[in-house]
């Protein structure tokens, strides 16, 4: 049995990072870039007749575009939860590999995920932006 390499772990925790961080840092920027388009283009125009049946592509266009909604709400709103274990991941790293770019980056990742989660929860959510 191989011993795995100091690189390979040392990726590993920063994909693990990365991955944790994730979730949070991209429904944050989601809702940020909704609230940046609405304020530089307003507010749409409404349709023509809101009462005809819509057509099947009109369908999977609302279906696929709730779901994204959806994971990137839950993502901000839930991600946060994973932090800490990305925040332990990046410690765990750095004790391994002291001045190594991955504890670097790891380190930026959950920097970026703490910064997404206080956006999100203290000023995104009081915006009235999910109505």
């Amino acid at each position: 049995m191989a011993v795995p390499s100091r690189s390979s772990t040392a990726s590993n925790s920063l994909l693990a990072v990365v991955l944790l961080s994730l979730p949070t840092i991209v429904g944050t920027a989601f809702f940020l870039a909704g609230v940046v388009v609405a304020r530089i283009a307003g507010v749409g125009d409404a349709p023509d007749d809101p009462f005809r049946e819509p057509t099947s592509v009109e369908r999977v266009k609302m279906a696929a575009t709730f779901a994204v909604f959806l994971g990137c709400y839950f993502g901000a709103a839930f991600g946060p939860l994973l932090l800490p274990v990305a925040g332990w991941q990046a410690f765990k790293l750095t004790r391994s590999a002291v001045h190594s770019r991955s504890a670097l980056y790891a380190w930026t990742f959950f920097g970026l995920g703490v910064t997404s989660c206080a956006l999100f929860w203290g000023w995104l959510i009081n915006l009235d932006i999910l109505i």
